[in-house]
């Protein structure tokens, strides 16, 4: 059965993505967003197969004739709806962040929006800590919940996964540092604190999925000198 659904929902995952002309092409980031909305909505269990309950609905109510199709589908188009709404925020959040001065505080509120669509989308999480920590307030809590959706899966998924997750929030604060500087502000030790924890799991999951020592090293080295960038309020960040 695991298998069997799989096979529905990769070729369904890029025909969604391809019709929606979102910028996340990554094959994989499409599964992992059906899979996890499918498994919150009680349609798979998190070994990926169809639930109990979902086998029924489909057998009484079906459109296609197969259970597992229907749920897929079903998954499917649930996450594009989701998906579509959240990221007419993000982009209202871009927008604002490329003014002059930046409005960061903005740019946050319609990442919130985006968060309560699709609370559990590491994507967004990443986001929103990024922000939080620009503008100077707790951003670990939404990184961890970031970091948590790899918690479904196991071995080399979740690796994966992990990296995924920490390369995407380790060039969301690369541009955050960015745009603070060019505004003229110091930056925010938190948002240097953030980057010293992202680079050091980035680092250390990076060993895992046997990276060259060299990128190994380099996260290694940015993870110290964030560090060290954190570790002066006033002098070297901006508390």
């Amino acid at each position: 059965m695991k298998l069997r659904i799989k096979k529905i929902i990769i070729p369904m995952a890029l025909l969604l993505f391809m019709g929606l002309g979102c910028t996340r092409t990554d094959t994989d980031i499409a599964i992992d967003f059906l899979t996890e909305w499918a498994v919150q909505e009680g349609i798979l269990n998190e070994d990926g197969s169809p639930t109990l309950k979902t086998a029924a609905d489909a057998t009484i109510d079906s459109s296609t004739g197969d259970p597992q199709t229907d749920a897929a589908l079903d998954a499917g188009e649930r996450v594009v709806e989701s998906i579509k709404k959240a990221d007419v925020q993000l982009d209202k959040a871009n927008q604002v962040l490329g003014t002059d001065p930046p409005n960061t505080e903005k740019a946050l509120d319609h990442v919130d929006q985006a968060t309560k669509i699709r609370p559990n989308d590491w994507y967004i999480r990443n986001q929103r800590a990024t922000l939080l920590a620009e503008v100077g307030r707790d951003a670990q809590k939404d990184a961890a919940r970031a970091d948590k959706s790899c918690d479904v899966y196991g071995g080399h998924r979740k690796v994966e996964c992990e990296s995924r997750v920490y390369e995407h929030r380790a060039q969301l604060l690369e541009d955050s540092i960015a745009r603070q500087i060019r505004s003229g502000r110091k930056v925010k030790c938190t948002t240097y604190e953030l980057q010293a924890v992202t680079y050091d799991r980035l680092s250390s999951v990076s060993a895992g999925r046997v990276k060259s020592s060299a990128d190994i090293e380099s996260y290694y080295q940015a993870g110290k000198r964030a560090q060290a960038q954190a570790s002066q309020p006033g002098v070297t960040c901006a508390p």
